[in-house]
């Protein structure tokens, strides 16, 4: 996704989740991840005020993110023609029209939290891997500093 807004919406999700943060976040130079490099400045600044006006992300200049990347592709091939075909059924049978603005925003109504949980339903399925406890993340405190 080139999102930068809902990448970092994830990032942050799976910080509130873990209940930790690395110490430095790294990324290739795509600008999908500003975001992260931003929020997770911002977030380390907030837990320790000695880092002011520093960047704690790294951007690589390499291939680091190959296996994201090609679990990214994996999902967008196996995950969404299905889903794709279970959408086009609606509109095939007359459910709904598209064109219609009150049954197009009642569609997304329903569909973004539905298609919200068959992801997170995935990402449990797909990230099975226990968390390993790394010298390099900071635990997140109780209360906000």
């Amino acid at each position: 996704n080139s999102n930068p807004r809902l990448i970092l919406y994830y990032y942050l999700k799976v910080v509130e989740e873990i209940r930790a943060m690395s110490l430095v976040t790294q990324s290739d130079p795509g600008t999908e991840n500003y975001g992260i490099a931003n929020g997770h400045t911002m977030l380390r600044h907030l837990h320790d005020p000695s880092l002011a006006r520093t960047l704690q992300h790294r951007w690589m200049r390499q291939k680091k993110n190959v296996m994201p990347e090609i679990a990214w592709s994996q999902l967008r091939r196996r995950f969404t023609p299905g889903f794709e075909d279970i959408l086009d059924v609606g509109i095939e049978k007359g459910w709904y029209d598209p064109g219609i603005l009150l049954e197009a925003l009642t569609f997304r109504w329903v569909f973004i939290p539905w298609l919200q949980c068959e992801f997170d339903a995935y990402r449990k399925r797909v990230n099975n891997t226990a968390t390993k406890h790394a010298v390099r993340r900071v635990q997140l405190c109780e209360k906000s500093p």
